[in-house]
């Protein structure tokens, strides 16, 4: 698998893509999961979540091949979703201050045919070794891009989701899930994702949300990406400082009318943030090339156009 390529597309780290554009070109080595024995491609991996205390352990999602656990630095990987409900997975989000209390969004939001829906987002707090899944009648049907932690307080979550995937027409990888019309955006969970609520003041309620940063010094502060592949005049970057209480859009320097949207924020330098803009998608998934990379040094007050990086979706 060039591990590169799958990490980029498939998980959409900003923060890389935009360092490359000025860093010198750094090498990838595979470490697994492997692929199926004889073949040399797999599948995508859609998310990562290294622990901050244990430099040898990984928790992966691939896009449709479940959640999967390394403890060994990549040597030897253990399956241990495979008694979830659904395979598909869009997000991980590892607790900061406890590597053993996992969350994993359900539904993988990448909006291809194979993108399969999910059913809610499941929590262990054991590793992996039991599941409790939450939020299926907020979320089933549909595919969660991202969940965040609060990083000061572990009992506060966000989530961002999309539709599920699927062209000609949209959503059939929804497989007819009578959620597959539910409301879309950013949710919040002040119970450590027990039960989920929509955030709708100054932000899209039916419309998908593709990513989510918060800022590590001030957690109340939150960035969104919304980011339908087929293009929305409400597509973008919005902001809230309270909390999610109230959403404003950020535009100065931004593209309007884009397709899918990613954010990246820098740990060290809260004010600093990427983003990638992506072309709209035609209804037969053509032209969904990279629109450009954006770069803010204010918190989202004014954005600039980075060095063109190429199509790289």
């Amino acid at each position: 698998m060039n591990s590169a390529r799958h990490l980029l597309m498939g998980v959409g780290v900003v923060g890389v893509i935009a360092a490359a554009l000025t860093a010198q070109r750094r090498d990838w080595t595979e470490i697994g999961p492997k692929p199926i024995s004889g073949r040399v491609y797999t599948g995508r991996v859609s998310a990562i979540a290294p622990s901050t205390k244990n430099a040898n352990l990984y928790y992966v999602a691939g896009a449709d091949g479940g959640v999967w656990k390394t403890t060994d630095g990549g040597t030897n990987w253990q399956p241990i979703g495979d008694f979830l409900p659904t395979t598909a997975t869009g997000a991980l989000c590892l607790d900061p201050s406890n590597d053993q209390v996992l969350w994993v969004g359900t539904g993988e939001a990448n909006f291809a045919h194979h993108s399969r829906y999910g059913v809610g987002i499941a929590k262990t707090v054991d590793g992996g070794n039991n599941w409790v899944v939450y939020g299926e009648a907020a979320f089933g049907g549909r595919c969660i891009s991202r969940i965040r932690i609060d990083p000061k307080n572990r009992s506060v979550l966000y989530a961002t989701s999309t539709h599920a995937g699927g062209f000609l027409p949209p959503k059939t990888a929804a497989r007819g899930h009578p959620g597959t019309n539910g409301p879309l955006g950013v949710w919040k969970s002040g119970d450590g994702g027990e039960t989920w609520t929509q955030l709708t003041n100054g932000i899209p309620s039916n419309l998908s949300a593709t990513d989510l940063v918060i800022d590590p010094v001030n957690p109340a502060t939150l960035y969104a990406a919304y980011g339908d592949i087929f293009g929305d005049t409400r597509n973008g970057i919005y902001k809230t400082t309270d909390g999610g209480k109230t959403w404003s859009k950020q535009t100065s320097g931004l593209p309007s009318n884009p397709g899918r949207v990613s954010l990246s924020i820098a740990p060290s330098r809260a004010q600093r943030l990427y983003a990638i803009f992506v072309n709209r998608s035609s209804a037969s998934s053509g032209g969904a090339s990279t629109l450009g990379a954006y770069k803010t040094d204010n918190g989202g007050a004014n954005w600039s156009r980075m060095s063109a990086a190429g199509n790289f979706q």
